[in-house]
């Protein structure tokens, strides 16, 4: 089975399935501008495609665990969480690959570690707060979901393309 690896986390995801790791990807071919960013991965199926973000807190340096999570539990990453989403779509629509109001679907999970199910859910709010989902008028919303999660509830929700550490 194909995989995409982004520090101890690997993703697994079947052969009719493309997966991309994205901001590597970027960076190689220089194609953002420098003041935009990226997800880690993408996984494109035939009708939707996938933004995943990986943030492995109980992977930090010794002393910056308790740090990275404060951080994330007080909003700071909320806005990286937000450009990575709103850049990487821009990229996808500028390259024609998300048009019309029946063109394909995107869904933006942020797979988190070292964070309690409370935290998870909060994150979750506070960034389809943040996100601008869905327009009001539009004929078609910007992501069908956006999650915050831990990568075993990935796994409950995909497991076809299951997630290990």
């Amino acid at each position: 089975m194909p995989h995409l690896l982004e520090g101890r986390l690997r993703l697994q995801y079947p052969n009719d399935v493309i997966g991309i790791h994205f901001d590597q990807l970027i960076a190689q071919q220089e194609k953002l501008s420098h003041c935009m960013k990226s997800v880690d991965f993408v996984l494109q199926t035939r009708d939707r495609l996938i933004f995943v973000e990986v943030k492995d807190f109980d992977a930090a340096p010794t002393g910056h665990v308790s740090q990275a999570i404060r951080d994330f539990r007080q909003a700071r990453f909320d806005q990286d969480l937000v450009y990575k989403f709103r850049d990487t779509f821009l990229y996808y629509w500028a390259n024609g690959l998300i048009c019309g109001p029946t063109g394909i679907s995107v869904d933006y999970f942020v797979l988190v570690t070292g964070l309690s199910s409370i935290d998870l859910l909060a994150a979750t709010d506070r960034l389809r707060k943040k996100l601008p989902l869905s327009i009001s008028g539009a004929q078609r919303q910007l992501a069908n979901r956006c999650l915050v999660l831990h990568p075993r509830d990935w796994n409950h929700h995909f497991p076809n393309m299951p997630v290990t550490i």
